[in-house]
């Protein structure tokens, strides 16, 4: 994903180079050096939440994703399947939303 945002964005084309597996190895390790720096610097609740919090975001976005393709394109070819939708998806969702609603506003 981040190789192709920094393509999309136009920015120099050094960091979005994929190696030899086909994964955009320079903007990775930057990546990751950004990540770790910011995870040492901030307390640990702080990054604890903003972890959870990205992560809950992520997961909502594949259960959005999913309801929206089934709905759009719901003859597209499927490399797995997702059991009992739209029931799964939505549920999921629900989930996520309940564990983010405690965390602090900040997050």
């Amino acid at each position: 994903m981040g190789s192709r945002l920094h393509r999309s964005a136009g920015a120099c084309s050094g960091l979005a180079e994929t190696g030899k597996r086909a994964t955009p190895v320079r903007l990775t390790l930057l990546l990751g050096v950004v990540c770790a720096t910011i995870s040492g610097l901030l307390p640990i609740d702080i990054a604890v939440e903003s972890v959870n919090i990205g992560a809950l975001s992520a997961f909502a976005v594949v259960c959005v994703g999913v309801l929206v393709l089934r709905k759009l394109e719901p003859n597209r070819e499927r490399p797995f399947r997702t059991p009992l939708v739209p029931l799964v998806p939505i549920f999921a969702l629900i989930g996520c939303v309940l564990l983010a609603t405690p965390l602090d506003g900040l997050t």
